[in-house]
């Protein structure tokens, strides 16, 4: 599996992590067979926060490498799951400073659903950020996931 994070949404995924997700799988299944690994693996994937470009599309129907990015496959592409999870990050909250952020994060609170079923005053203690700056995203957390 390989995992791409673009940084600017309209960065395509391209050719070249096709080509390294399909080099890893040729290495990993070839170790397995010679019993230098025992990673029995069957299938390349490739996950990115991004499209992925005509390229990359090609050459991994081509490899038979699985892609799942923002919008393919057209059922079960990242923006679907997001949206019908509510899986929303926690960055597209608005009104969070870049250290309430980090600090969220490094509590392993990534998603708008951890936040939200979060307890303000133990996170408080946890993380050194105020109750009320908690309460209040926790509160904004809330309202996103009820629309």
């Amino acid at each position: 599996m390989e995992i791409k994070h673009h940084y600017r949404y309209h960065t395509p995924t391209g050719l070249d992590e096709s080509r390294i997700a399909r080099a890893v799988f040729e290495d990993v299944t070839e170790g397995f067979k010679l019993g230098l690994n025992s990673l029995n693996v069957n299938k390349a994937l490739i996950i990115c926060n991004t499209k992925f470009s005509k390229h990359a599309n090609r050459y991994a129907q081509c490899r038979d490498i699985q892609k799942i990015g923002w919008s393919s496959p057209p059922k079960h592409n990242l923006q679907t799951l997001i949206e019908n999870r509510k899986m929303y990050p926690v960055t597209c909250l608005k009104g969070l400073s870049s250290t309430v952020r980090e600090k969220l994060s490094s509590a392993g609170i990534l998603s708008i659903k951890q936040l939200a079923t979060a307890n303000p005053e133990r996170l408080s203690t946890e993380i050194n950020i105020p109750v009320r700056t908690l309460a209040t995203a926790i509160r904004r957390a809330k309202t996103v996931l009820s629309e």
